[in-house]
């Protein structure tokens, strides 16, 4: 860039200083240019170098600016993205094994070379589906299969803490799959999906903090001996499953759980519908979200209502007496009554 006529550069601060600009900051400039060369190798399918693993490292993760401004820039396929993708894991993993030590060679731990970069490609993956607005588990699951999987078989990804997008923990859909060498760490695997064909070998479960809940199918997953479970893990799993043993009253229980999180402040308030599955959920119920939400419209408990990017829902106001009554003295009657007769 040519520098002015007196020899000041364009953007120094003695030529901002001139123009009557004051402490003008450089603080943005470094990231701004590692985005731009990392927009430009992903392009040009540079190869992956020694620098490149440790600048990924560094400023790649789910919400950081750097995966959020090159994922958007990008003008690709989700192929040709998938594709790139998976070429970068097999050339930074050869550059891991020939330019550092052993132990950063390893998946399960957190604060490795290998963690590390493998928690920046799935941020980048996760990056890709929110510019397109399509970042749910569903779609996020079928990515990193589609990256990291062979058939229904995931190996060695590291899921990391700050394991979100815009202060939303990201959930997984495990239903089907079978998971090796893989580390979780400060995830929210409570709230995801599993069903008996989930499996998990070799895998570490570290601060994974969160409340066990049937509907989520975590019951029916199987965790091999070898996996490497801590001990908040083990309590929330050994604490969840005593609390899930169904009765007539937990059913009742479950009911009450349902209807109460509409209550605030003596009156009955609209919730989204991932909300409700979400608080649901803690309340660690024998009876299954969607069974429960599928009897709740059918006897006419709630109402839905489309609001383009979500589905609000609300306790019809004929149903606001007798639930009210359940909350607060314990009462069963009319259309609840209809539901707790279906559970049986």
């Amino acid at each position: 860039m040519p520098c002015g006529e007196d020899g000041n550069h364009p953007i120094s601060q003695e030529e901002f200083n001139r123009r009557g600009i004051v402490d003008f900051r450089f603080d943005f400039m470094p990231e701004y240019f590692l985005i731009v060369d990392a927009f430009q190798a992903f392009n040009a399918s540079r190869v992956i170098n020694e620098e490149d693993v440790r600048i990924l490292n560094k400023y790649c993760s789910m919400s950081s600016s750097f995966c959020l401004a090159l994922t958007r820039k990008l003008s690709v396929s989700a192929h040709d993205f998938y594709f790139r993708i998976l070429a970068m894991h097999e050339e930074g993993q050869e550059v891991i094994r020939e330019k550092f030590s052993e132990d950063d060679q390893k998946i399960l731990q957190p604060d490795s070379v290998t963690a590390r970069f493998s928690f920046a490609l799935v941020s980048l993956v996760a990056g890709f589906l929110d510019s397109s607005r399509s970042l749910d588990a569903s779609n996020f699951t079928a990515a990193l299969c589609e990256v990291f999987g062979n058939g229904s078989t995931v190996r060695r990804i590291a899921l990391l803490d700050g394991f979100v997008r815009d202060e939303e923990r990201i959930r997984l859909d495990f239903r089907g799959l079978r998971f090796e060498e893989c580390l979780f760490h400060a995830v929210d695997i409570w709230s995801c999906q599993y069903d008996a064909k989930s499996s998990f070998s070799e895998c570490r479960f570290m601060s994974c903090s969160g409340v066990f809940s049937k509907g989520s199918g975590v019951a029916l997953a199987t965790f091999e001996p070898n996996c490497i479970l801590d001990i908040e893990f083990e309590q929330v799993f050994t604490e969840g499953r005593k609390k899930i043993q169904g009765t007539e009253d937990q059913s009742i229980d479950a009911i009450r759980s349902f209807v109460s999180d509409f209550y605030r402040q003596g009156g009955f308030r609209p919730i989204s519908r991932e909300n409700i599955e979400r608080y649901y959920g803690a309340s660690n119920s024998v009876v299954a979200f969607k069974q429960i939400y599928r009897l709740m419209k059918r006897h006419n408990v709630i109402i839905e209502e489309n609001q383009g990017h979500y589905v609000e829902v609300r306790i019809a106001k004929s149903v606001h007496q007798m639930a009210e009554k359940l909350i607060t003295q314990g009462t069963l009657g009319g259309a609840l009554r209809d539901v707790a007769s279906s559970l049986r």
